[in-house]
């Protein structure tokens, strides 16, 4: 099945159409995460630290099927600026195997990182889900926490300055931190499908965040340096995982 893909940066828009596809990527996110809030989705969308929010949708005919929406937010971390890119992405239940939704990000980071190649790029997402964790974790040995690996001081201080955003957040361990998300609306058979195939990487996260079930999600992060991205790009073409 392909799908046609359509990227454009929302903060780039005049107001007036901000205000009209706002309503329009409102209007798909509630299917995918009909738990979520307007006032969520907007905080998200709409963070006045965001230099870029990059919309991916993806098409079969004329029907959205897919989203993605990756906001680039401006900190500064030992008084220098980094950007530090989240996403929230989805598709409706029939079209979740095309898994396009990391490859598509990598290539709105590579983008963002080629025109501000002096600023440090990192990801920073939080996922609840063992199988979605999984994905990430096995694209890079960059992506941390990780089974095995201690996060380099750089990571934990970042993830730090992103996890005094929630607070509500949890720590678990050295380095994972744990809070409330939205889940997409799946299946109890569709979640279970998530679960499973079990691997170092969802037994890792499953020990750490082991209520999923109820929504919460760890705190994941992974700069993205050229060596890293171009490495993951390679992984993923050539379906290679690593541990």
């Amino acid at each position: 099945m392909n799908l046609i893909e359509t990227v454009f940066d929302f903060k780039a828009l005049s107001m007036q159409q901000q205000s009209y596809f706002f309503e329009k990527i409102y209007q798909f996110d509630q299917k995918i995460f009909p738990n979520s809030s307007l006032e969520e989705f907007k905080a998200f969308v709409y963070d006045p630290d965001a230099i870029a929010v990059t919309v991916i949708q993806y098409h079969d005919r004329d029907q959205v099927v897919g989203q993605n929406v990756i906001p680039f937010i401006l900190i500064h971390y030992n008084e220098q600026p980094m950007h530090v890119v989240n996403s929230r992405a989805g598709f409706l239940s029939e079209y979740q195997k095309q898994n396009l939704t990391i490859p598509s990000a990598v290539k709105a980071m590579l983008n963002r990182r080629l025109k501000n190649p002096f600023i440090p790029l990192w990801f920073v997402i939080s996922i609840n889900q063992p199988k979605i964790y999984s994905l990430f974790a096995s694209c890079s040995k960059s992506f941390f926490p990780r089974v095995g690996k201690t996060m380099p001081k750089e990571y934990h201080e970042v993830l730090q300055l992103m996890a005094a955003r929630y607070p509500e957040i949890q720590k678990r361990g050295e380095g994972v931190y744990v809070h409330e998300t939205h889940s997409p609306a799946r299946s109890f058979e569709q979640l279970m499908h998530l679960r499973i195939p079990q691997d170092v990487h969802s037994n890792f996260f499953l020990q750490h965040a082991p209520d999923y079930f109820d929504g919460w999600g760890i705190m994941c992060i992974c700069k993205l340096d050229g060596k890293t991205l171009s490495e993951t790009a390679l992984n993923l073409a050539l379906n290679r995982k690593v541990d």
